[in-house]
């Protein structure tokens, strides 16, 4: 199963995917020492992985489920991965999900988030990590991070739960203005779905107060907000 697929945006020729049990592969077509273009650079589970969006040799990948939240970095295409070092084995955090979310600034390159119980920024490509949200949320796991491209200090996350229901949820869908330093829960708006699992979050690349949430499973919805999350509409009629 692919649980990830992670594009260049600076080469169309490479992504790389996270595989369960087949670990992490690239596919390269500048690259030739590998079979039909594909070279597998990490063993065991492949669940996230992301290619920097200026430096197409730096990939990342994370394998949560052989160790626990394992996070590891190339900077030669996935031929060495920063000796072997789990980049965020000192944070002492852990992930109840083995798919948990790494995402990169779109500004800044060095800027990277990951999500476990609290949201965590690293500005040095994960050799150091500092926490910027404190929520203390039952649900201990973040399964989603958006952030605007155009203003990547309006950052958007959610947790987790195996059903959105029973309502009133609490405390599952935030929105942040400033980079993580205030939180604004956005839960209470989406509380009139029902049965359904959020599946995905998208914000306008440059309109950060337009944001999209879509719910899978039960219920099957695509939810927009124009006002940061305080209000939603059903968009779902007609798909």
């Amino acid at each position: 199963q692919v649980w990830s697929i992670a594009s260049a945006e600076a080469n169309s020729n490479i992504f790389s995917i996270g595989t369960q049990d087949n670990g992490t592969n690239i596919h390269n077509l500048d690259y030739n020492n590998s079979t039909d273009n594909w070279m597998k650079v990490q063993g065991g589970d492949g669940f996230t992985t992301v290619i920097d969006n200026h430096n197409t040799g730096i990939v990342f990948h994370s394998d949560a489920q052989s160790i626990q939240t394992r996070l590891l970095r190339s900077n030669d295409y996935g031929i060495t991965w920063n000796n072997n070092t789990n980049l965020i084995a000192s944070l002492g955090v852990v992930a109840d999900d083995s798919e948990f979310p790494i995402v990169q600034d779109p500004e800044i390159p060095n800027r990277i988030y990951a999500g476990f119980d609290d949201l965590w920024r690293s500005d040095d490509y994960g050799d150091h990590w500092t926490k910027i949200s404190d929520l203390h949320v039952p649900q201990k796991n973040i399964k989603t991070i958006a952030i605007c491209n155009a203003k990547p200090s309006n950052i958007y996350i959610n947790y987790s739960s195996t059903v959105w229901f029973p309502a009133p949820l609490e405390n599952m869908f935030w929105y942040s203005p400033d980079g993580g330093s205030h939180w604004y829960d956005r839960t209470a708006g989406l509380n009139a779905v029902y049965g359904g699992i959020i599946s995905g979050i998208a914000v306008d690349p440059y309109k950060p107060n337009i944001v999209y949430v879509s719910f899978r499973c039960g219920t099957p919805k695509i939810m927009r907000s124009l006002d940061y999350g305080n209000t939603w509409s059903d968009l779902t009629s007609g798909l």
